[in-house]
Parts: structure tokens; sequence; C-alpha cells
């Protein structure tokens, strides 16, 4: 077999190359008369397209699609995804043949690659960012299989450096590619995207990642329990914070949502994974600024939009009222894991800087600012933000997070 390229990547400092794989030959036999489920709709694509679309910005200078049943049919979308098609007339035998078709194919490359990454075509609700939090470990230690972990619980793709390839392919084949990889170096990544973790098997899989594609924009409640504490590392006074918000915001935008007080109708999901996340990024400089950096660079887009203001911003008299200024105001409620009235919290932090009359200043502005926000949707509400939140705790000084389990086909 050709000599791996790990050494020579590290030597001269270059990129580490990868390729993905992604293994789409199985029957699909628990899908029924759904049929095969490369081919099926997800999403505004296909289920083959966006496994391959996953590998690529992940990472992946190539991508390899291994068919078998039916590829005759999948091997359109393969080539229109712009992978390479290879044929694995042993899939009868089940997913390890595929990855041994892989292999058998990168060994014919012109330019040996790095590593493969091995994904399941049924696990394409991946984010990107997981996949690319796995080659920047995987960079830093080529010689290791990289796995992602939510949770605790491993998932998928999985990153198998290239001199390991030969022991892969000896393999008798008992537990699949996990059998043939147990016995070799391991990391485990944490990770926050609990799609790592999960395929899609029968045709209540598939209804509930149909669900699941159209809110990949706002993660639930675990995930983001996940990033705060097994990505970022969050102290626990933080984490309680940011659940405390995240229980305000969904009360304020539930209120809001009932009184039909205003056309535009608030995303909850959107809502809760901003009050969880709004201080990703505290204890740095312009924590809010940064926070907004960090999930941009994940993909949440949607979630930095509504919390890069938290701190302080202005609402136009003419605008309504959307997840941003809700989940503002809902940090504007809480110390801590503790509900307050938007004035109590600024007089602790008035009376804190007593001996900084320029920063006082700027208190009573943020204050003034909150008030506003405060009266403005009290009369959304037919009453106060305090009271609705305050009515709905079991306990004033240890609000609970919404949760959403993530094994509830409802989330």
């Amino acid at each position: 077999m050709t000599q791996p390229a790990t050494s020579a990547a590290r030597s001269t400092g270059s990129r580490p190359s990868c390729a993905g794989v992604v293994l789409a030959a199985g029957y699909s036999s628990r899908m029924g008369e759904l049929g095969a489920k490369p081919l099926f709709s997800l999403g505004g694509s296909t289920v083959l397209e966006r496994a391959v679309d996953l590998l690529r910005q992940g990472g992946a200078d190539s991508v390899i699609v291994v068919l078998g049943h039916r590829a005759e049919e999948v091997a359109p979308l393969a080539e229109r995804a712009g992978a390479e098609i290879v044929l694995n007339t042993n899939y009868p035998e089940g997913m390890f043949s595929s990855v041994q078709a892989a292999l058998r194919a990168l060994e014919k490359y012109n330019t040996p690659v790095d590593a493969a990454a091995f994904l399941p075509t049924d696990c394409c609700l991946v984010r990107s960012a997981a996949v690319r939090a796995l080659y920047r470990v995987f960079a830093d230690s080529p010689e290791s299989i990289i796995r992602p972990s939510y949770r605790g619980s491993p998932g998928h793709p999985i990153f198998v450096p290239a001199h390991l390839f030969s022991a892969v392919q000896a393999h008798d084949g008992r537990q699949g590619l996990r059998g043939a990889l147990e016995s070799h170096p391991m990391i485990d990544v944490p990770v926050w995207d609990r799609h790592t973790t999960w395929d899609m098997d029968t045709p209540e899989d598939y209804a509930r990642a149909q669900r699941a594609a159209a809110r990949l924009h706002a993660p639930t409640a675990g995930e983001c329990l996940a990033l705060l504490e097994d990505v970022q590392g969050l102290p626990p006074q933080a984490v309680a914070h940011g659940k405390a918000v995240a229980r305000v915001a969904r009360l304020l935008a539930e209120g809001i949502n009932k009184t039909h007080a205003q056309r535009h109708v608030l995303d909850l999901d959107l809502v809760t994974a901003a009050g969880l996340l709004h201080d990703i990024a505290k204890g740095e400089p312009h924590h809010e600024t940064e926070g907004g950096h960090i999930l941009r660079g994940l993909g949440l887009d949607a979630v930095a939009a509504v919390t890069e203001e938290h701190r302080d911003l202005t609402w136009k008299e003419d605008a309504p009222a959307t997840e941003r200024e809700v989940v503002y105001l809902a940090d504007k409620l809480v110390r801590g894991p503790v509900l307050m009235p938007v004035e109590q919290r600024f007089a602790e932090k008035i009376a804190f800087h007593a001996d900084d009359p320029a920063e006082v200043a700027a208190i009573r502005g943020r204050l003034g600012r909150a008030q506003a926000a405060h009266d403005r949707l009290a009369g959304m509400l037919g009453q106060t933000p305090f009271e609705l939140a305050l009515q709905n705790a079991a306990d004033r000084d240890g609000f609970v997070v919404w949760s959403c389990p993530d094994d509830d086909p409802a989330c």
C-alpha cells in the first residue's frame, strides 16, 4: 500500500488532507415503501447531497460516495453533488464492506490522503461546524482516530488516519468499523450537535428528520447545554444564568404570541436557544460581540443576531417586538438564576460603580432603555414582564430552563 502522507504533511507544515466517504449502499429495508434513503428529500435537498455537502463544508478535499443497492438511481445525485462514485458489489454483506470498498479506491488515488472521514448517508443532519471541529483535532493529532462525542455518546463522522487503512482492510468485519478501530488510539471530541449520534432508519425517523431540518438554526436546549458545558467549559453559575434567562424569555415570547399584539410571531425555539447562549463569551471584553462571533463561527447566525446586543439596545418606536428585544429584557430581569425587577438589577450595578460618575451615567442610560422596553412589552402582555415571569416561577431564586429532551419527537 502507498505510504500515508501524514508525515509529509507535518514536515512541510501543510494542511493535512482528508477524503470524505459517504456510505450509501444499504437496502434501507426498514423504510418500507418509502424506498432508498439517499433519494429522500430533506430540507430543500436530498439526503445524499446533504451528506456530500456536509463533508465538503467540513473540510474534506474530496468526497467518495459508495453505492450498492439501487446504485443506478442514486448515482446521478452523487454526480450532481460533485462526488466520486465507488460501486460496492459486496453491499449485501453490510456497511463494513462499503468501508473497505472506499479504502480500496483511496489506495488508487494519485495523491495519498492523510485520513478518511466516514459518514453514513442518513447522518446528513450533522452541522458542518461539528465536522470542522473534528478536522481541527485531527490536524493536531494525525495519528489518532477522531470521533465526535455528544453528551458522552459517540457518533459520526469518524476520521480514520491513513496509517490504519491496512488494518481496517484486514479486519474480519466483526462489529463493523468500530470493531476494526477499537484497539487503536482514539480521541473523542466533545461536540454540541446531537445529530452526530442520530441516524434515520424508519419512516418515523424520517418524519422527525424533516422537523429537525427546519429548526437547525436554533439548537435544542440539550445542544445549547452541551455547547456551554462540554465545548466552551463555562462555569455552573454562568450556565444557571443562561437557563434562567431562557426560561423568562420563553415565557415573554409565549405571552406575546398569545395576545396577538403584533403580526410577527416570535420563534420560541430561537428565543430559548438565544437565552441559553447569550453569555457564551462571558468574561471576555465586549462579551456580547465576542459571543456573536463565536456563534456565527458555528453557523448559528440567527442566534447571534438575537444575542449580539443583549447588553444594551435601542428599540425603535415603530418597530415590532422581536426575539432580540425579548432576550434582551429577559437578561435584565435575571441576576444569576434569580428573578428580580429591572430597577433592582440596575440599582446593584449603580451601587457597585458609585465611585465612577461616568460609569454610573452610562448605567443610568442603559436603565432608561431597559425600562422603556419593559413598559412597551407590558402594554403587549397586559401585565408587566416581571409579574408574568414571577407568576410562572416555581422558585424565584432558582429558575430552571424550559427543556425539550433530545429524544422527544416534538423537538
